[in-house]
């Protein structure tokens, strides 16, 4: 017993005291570190969201396919500069016309192109007559007795009117103001998309497409009795 190894018991046993307290502490740690991984990316988004809420920002999902409505494509209206032989003519126009512009004026174009279209594939002679010269109509008359005569049947949708420029402009002569003077008329160009054909009594195509087709053509109009009339037509 005088010969008993006690400083090897002790030492043992504070071996045992200190791994049981390092397996604890380790044990800790890892565990730690294995919460936070796993969490971590929810708390970010968790943060994202928040700051938004903070801003005012709601989460809104995508728009559907479709859902968003693209702008409807403007019509360009191109008038000759004040500098420009053309826009001389036009200041003169401004004299002989009252408060005239020349977009305005190209509006009015467009929307008396559409109007003598229509009414003329319907063959409504009477909404014609109101819209372009005694000369011209004898013309327009002479294709519709035609288009009865063959049973022809005129399709035609304007789907966009794209450009309208003024090309020309042509003064009354001077010294003729009275009967027999030539009217103020200026010509237009027109640039449009139009699906237009005509089909015969078969119900065959014998002019023209189905498929959308870019148009342009060349109209002139004169300034009689205080209003415009289409006088002539061409493709440009």
């Amino acid at each position: 017993m005088a010969h008993f190894p006690w400083d090897i018991v002790i030492l043992a046993v504070l071996a045992l005291f200190t791994g049981a307290a390092l397996i604890r502490v380790l044990g800790r740690k890892v565990g730690a570190q294995t919460m936070q991984q796993k969490h971590h990316p929810l708390m970010s988004r968790a943060e994202g969201v928040g700051q938004q809420n903070r801003a005012g920002v709601a989460l809104q999902p995508p728009p559907l396919p479709g859902s968003v409505q693209a702008e409807p494509e403007r019509t360009e209206y191109i008038v000759p500069g004040g500098t420009t032989a053309q826009g001389q003519a036009l200041a003169k126009v401004g004299v002989i016309v009252p408060s005239f512009q020349g977009e305005k004026f190209l509006k009015y174009v467009e929307d008396v192109f559409g109007q003598i279209l229509k009414a003329f594939a319907r063959g409504e002679r009477v909404a014609l007559e109101g819209m372009v010269t005694p000369e011209l109509m004898t013309v327009f008359g002479q294709a519709l007795v035609q288009r009865q005569a063959d049973n022809g049947e005129l399709y035609c949708d304007l789907k966009r009117v794209e450009r309208l420029e003024i090309k020309d402009v042509v003064l009354p002569q001077e010294g003729q103001d009275g009967e027999g003077a030539r009217p103020c008329r200026i010509m237009v160009g027109i640039t449009s998309w139009q699906i237009r054909y005509m089909r015969d009594v078969q119900g065959n195509i014998v002019d023209g497409t189905e498929a959308l087709t870019e148009y342009r053509d060349l109209w002139g109009l004169d300034y009689v009795n205080g209003r415009w009339w289409l006088a002539e037509t061409s493709a440009a």
